[in-house]
């Protein structure tokens, strides 16, 4: 779906369906793959830095 920029066949959903996913399931691997999509966009964008876990005292 990255790969494809969004386009995914009808081909490709029967696969994924043929492997035992319900529309519902697709339908939430679509949203997390835009919503981690985003998420790394804004980062690059913002160069956002992740605070280290503070040490164990």
């Amino acid at each position: 779906m990255i790969e494809t920029h969004g386009e995914v066949s009808d081909a490709d959903l029967d696969l994924v369906r043929q492997a035992g996913y319900k529309d519902s399931q697709i339908l939430e691997i679509v949203a997390l793959t835009v919503q981690f999509s985003v998420t790394n966009f804004l980062n690059n964008v913002m160069d956002t830095v992740d605070i280290p876990a503070p040490s164990a005292a």
